[in-house]
């Protein structure tokens, strides 16, 4: 098999390759960059939420009176210097920007008075202008 690896890229192959005896054997190889972030939505989940606290599971996420929207990595990995590789996370609302966070957990406080439903977006960058995002459906009212 053929596995290599080097910084944010990787390739496995599974596969038996034999070459005769002291004769090279030469393979074409694309190297994918390896996307190395991650992001998701922590709060809110399905449940009902009354000014910022869960009240109760729920098939769905209800959301009376403001409420903290985290966003956290799954990230283990280090980037250059020692940093994480998020360097930040955007929170969005119908598709429509509404705050920037640099530091992991990424919160947002979201305290505008609204009645509907509600697309929560958040996109997480990286340092090698990769992304990753995750959104879900609420309800919110107030």
């Amino acid at each position: 098999y053929i596995d290599l690896r080097e910084y944010d890229y990787n390739y496995y192959d599974p596969y038996r390759h034999d070459a005769l005896p002291g004769e090279p054997l030469w393979m074409n190889i694309s190297l994918q960059q390896y996307s190395s972030i991650s992001v998701d939505i922590a709060k809110p989940l399905r449940a009902l939420y009354l000014n910022n606290q869960r009240i109760i599971p729920w098939s769905s996420t209800q959301i009376i009176g403001p409420i903290e929207i985290e966003a956290t990595s799954a990230d283990i990995f280090y980037g250059p210097g020692g940093q994480w590789q998020v360097q930040k996370g955007e929170f969005y609302i119908d598709g429509a920007l509404k705050a920037t966070a640099t530091t992991e957990p990424y919160l947002w406080n979201w305290t505008a008075k609204t009645s509907g439903k509600h697309t929560i977006k958040v996109i997480a960058y990286g340092f090698h202008n990769d992304t990753a995002s995750k959104e879900i459906e609420v309800t919110k009212l107030l």
